[in-house]
């Protein structure tokens, strides 16, 4: 199955085509193939927790149930889980085992399933026909409760990513609750650019700053757990000094994804950070790992390509200018055999 993964923009682009309003012919041609190849079983579009809270940030409720249900209608419920920390555990034991020989069995983590519950790492939610009261239902033919069962959850999924219609309150649903993850990301990057340039550091210096800074980061909530359950001691791991440890984020590759990104972004002294660049550089780091293709802006394209993140994922990354190419190759993708994905990559 050949995945593509969008950014939010291109779903907005692919909702106005298909309600016949679109004015790029690339879109047009792109949601009939799209459509073709998810009936048939050969393309696969997931949402990421990203486009949940994305499409929360849209106050117009039209427009956001427009762009949920051609989400909806092309995901038909596959979601790419978030970058949690059970994620990263898994690279880290992939890593360890791929340079130590350990552990000996590496946890694994399923990067695409199904429905919301998956994207946000709870696993699978999923409602059963029961009595008003609670109980088991009334004996009720199994394929019919079977139908119900299947049609009110897939409801549901549709409800959770639309939101709430035009004049509907939920008690307690904050739709911006998301948005203090975004800005403390954006105080820590700008906070980090206002040192680069107080000192007037080149970019080899800056690289090694964000290196040792994720690395602090890995250590206090992955590394340490994840050598000592390998039998390794994390002294003399992190003694093999900056080349080793930044070498081994290589095989970490949506870290290194991550740290990529916003290494190159600081080398843009006139580019402001944003909350949306918390979004991008959370879902693009692990759509340019897992998925076949990447839609995305030109200015996040242009970094993958830089950071040459697409030749080492072998992942075709596309902008709004190439996005004929992809339709023109999408055309070309012969019917393959499913791929099993887990925390090791996407070919498996």
């Amino acid at each position: 199955m050949y995945r593509v993964y969008l950014d939010q923009w291109a779903w907005i682009e692919l909702a106005k085509a298909a309600s016949g309003k679109s004015t790029r012919p690339a879109f047009s041609a792109f949601l009939e193939i799209a459509r073709y190849g998810v009936e048939h079983g050969y393309l696969a579009f997931p949402v990421s927790v990203v486009h949940y809270m994305e499409l929360a940030n849209t106050a117009n409720a039209r427009q956001r149930r427009d762009v949920g249900e051609i989400m909806h209608e092309l995901s038909r419920d596959q979601r790419m889980i978030s970058p949690i920390s059970s994620v990263i555990s898994a690279e880290f034991d992939a890593a360890l085992h791929k340079r130590y020989g350990v552990p000996e069995f590496p946890r694994a983590v399923q990067i695409f399933g199904l429905g919301v519950g998956h994207a946000f790492g709870m696993g699978s939610i999923a409602g059963r026909l029961v009595s008003r009261e609670g109980h088991p239902a009334e004996p009720i033919d199994p394929v019919l409760k079977a139908k119900i069962e299947t049609w009110a959850n897939d409801y549901l999924e549709k409800e959770l990513l639309c939101g709430p219609r035009k004049g509907e309150t939920i008690p307690g649903y904050d739709p911006n609750a998301h948005k203090v993850f975004a800005e403390k990301f954006v105080k820590a990057e700008e906070d980090q650019a206002k040192k680069f340039q107080k000192f007037n550091v080149d970019s080899a210096y800056q690289k090694r700053v964000l290196t040792a800074r994720e690395w602090i980061l890995l250590n206090e909530e992955i590394a340490g757990e994840a050598l000592i359950r390998a039998g390794i001691d994390p002294v003399w791991f992190f003694e093999q000094g900056a080349e080793f440890l930044t070498d081994f984020l290589k095989d970490l590759p949506i870290i290194y994804a991550q740290v990529e990104m916003r290494r190159l972004q600081h080398q843009n002294k006139e580019r402001k950070w944003s909350t949306h660049d918390h979004y991008d550089v959370v879902a693009l780091s692990m759509a340019v790992v897992h998925c076949d293709a990447v839609v995305t802006e030109k200015h996040w394209a242009h970094l993958l390509r830089l950071a040459k993140l697409d030749k080492m994922n072998q992942t075709r990354i596309v902008d709004g200018k190439s996005l004929q190419q992809l339709v023109s190759h999408l055309l070309t993708v012969p019917v393959p055999s499913w791929r099993v994905t887990t925390a090791l990559g996407k070919r498996e």
